[in-house]
């Protein structure tokens, strides 16, 4: 969160030329999402803590999952619209946009939210089988924006090069975001065929070796808030330092043949 919370400052305030960045709004709202995710961390993650309330599981998972999502979508935005986006023309249009998307991954984070609850002192989704459907869309919903999406936009810029067309979605430091969730979102999906017969299991320690895999790659789904700030400082500084010379140079004087030229 400190972290998070630092980077956001240095995006927000004139600190290190950082508002020179391409798209800033978009860093800062991701910096934003990162520091969102840290705050459900103690509630969810097992072992910090003993919640006994379902409400708080409920608002943990949901602001878990919508800080994932929005930055999910906000990095594939900015992927896909950048250098338009950096025009001051349409920075309403950018405003309203990544607006939104973070009310689309609020609601995207809502079957998550509704097939939580507590057991034995630990957040978990429900093993009702009428939640089912809502364990599964969930499962759907980070599949293709955790695994898909990223995996479309690099087909999409292999495309467009192939094809010798303008150039693709820009890959940029940003996208190992995905490499910490798209092992998250293929595990989930894969139980999801367990869970409902269509992949079946030929042991016990398949199940076992299933359940240790959802617990590894959520583990290290949590750690992207601890990578994401040095990303995002990573791409500010790299953009800001080839940006930075260019605000810098000198105006040119104009010389006695200019001054020539524009008598005549």
């Amino acid at each position: 969160m400190l972290a998070s919370g630092a980077v956001l400052f240095a995006i927000l305030k004139p600190l290190f030329h950082w508002q020179s960045c391409p798209s800033w709004p978009i860093l800062a709202q991701l910096a934003g999402g990162s520091a969102l995710f840290s705050t459900a961390v103690p509630v969810l993650a097992p072992g910090l803590n003993t919640v006994h309330s379902k409400g708080l599981c409920s608002l943990g998972y949901w602001v878990w999952y919508t800080s994932a999502f929005a930055q999910a979508l906000l990095i594939g935005c900015y992927a896909c619209l950048n250098p338009r986006l950096n025009t001051g023309q349409i920075r309403w249009l950018t405003l309203g946009l990544t607006l939104g998307l973070w009310v689309a991954a609020a609601l995207l984070g809502l079957p998550v939210t509704l097939a939580s609850d507590v057991y034995k002192g630990l957040c978990t989704l429900a093993s009702n089988t009428d939640l089912e459907g809502l364990k599964s869309s969930h499962s759907a919903i980070c599949f293709t924006l955790f695994t898909v999406l990223p995996l479309a936009l690099l087909a999409a810029k292999g495309l467009k090069k192939a094809l010798n067309k303008e150039p693709g979605p820009w890959v940029n430091v940003l996208w190992v975001w995905f490499i910490f969730w798209c092992p998250h979102g293929m595990v989930l999906i894969f139980d999801t065929l367990v869970r409902s017969k269509i992949v079946l299991l030929q042991s016990c320690t398949s199940q076992q070796i299933l359940d240790v895999m959802l617990n590894l790659t959520e583990a290290m789904a949590i750690l992207h808030c601890v990578a994401t700030p040095l990303l995002l400082a990573l791409f500010c500084h790299q953009t800001t330092r080839r940006s930075l010379p260019s605000l810098s140079l000198p105006a040119r004087q104009p010389s006695h043949s200019d001054a020539l030229a524009g008598k005549s």
